[in-house]
């Protein structure tokens, strides 16, 4: 019996005796190839991700250096690639994978939570600011504490307004302005939720802090 060049794939001649076991081992050669195939795709789709989002962390950067006086010392990036930063949820309430998001989706809740793992501020800062990119119509409301412990701070309250520009390049909801100090540590947490049942979910997209 003859074989095929790349995979060795049988090829029975008209006299070869067709065994089972030969379409076995066939199958299984075809079923790892193909999931080599999806292995590189599934690769490349990553490296093609993460190298958008550096593009698009560097062009947070000039844009926000160009709006604010005070040059960013530092800039925490995270686009929901997963749920490893994410500490726990409510029910409702998932990450993404396509596109990257945190997202409430279930039909029963329109109501859900999100809290992020600590993040450890290790720069001298001023302040952070927090922003958001999110799906339209949504309403959120966002709140951090420290070192994980204590009250959560409800940001609405510390909303400033950014400039027209920058919204209008990135898709910009929310900019907020707590104080903060170099040797703590922060979470921050969503409160998911829509107005209309008949929507069907809700999705923060990402968020960038900067550490100035």
């Amino acid at each position: 019996m003859n074989a095929t060049t790349n995979y060795q794939l049988s090829q029975w001649d008209a006299s070869d005796r067709v065994l089972r076991t030969d379409f076995n081992a066939d199958n299984a050669k075809i079923d790892a190839a193909l999931k080599a195939i999806a292995d590189q795709a599934q690769r490349a789709e990553r490296a093609i991700e993460q190298a958008n989002y550096r593009e698009y962390n560097q062009m947070l950067k000039q844009l926000y250096a160009g709006q604010s006086p005070e040059q960013p010392t530092h800039i925490l990036f995270d686009a929901f690639l997963d749920n490893s930063r994410i500490a726990s949820t409510s029910e409702g309430v998932s990450v993404s994978k396509t596109p990257p998001g945190l997202r409430l989706s279930s039909p029963q809740y329109i109501t859900g939570t999100a809290i992020t793992k600590p993040y450890s501020i290790d720069t001298k800062i001023s302040y952070l600011q927090l922003i958001q990119r999110r799906s339209p119509s949504s309403a959120q409301g966002v709140a951090i504490r420290w070192n994980g412990t204590g009250a959560w701070v409800n940001l609405d309250r510390d909303r400033v307004n950014i400039e027209e520009n920058l919204q209008k390049e990135l898709g910009i909801t929310d900019i907020y302005k707590p104080l903060a100090r170099k040797g703590t540590s922060f979470e921050i947490k969503w409160d998911l939720s829509w107005t209309d049942k008949e929507m069907p979910q809700v999705t923060i997209y990402d968020f960038v802090v900067f550490l100035t």
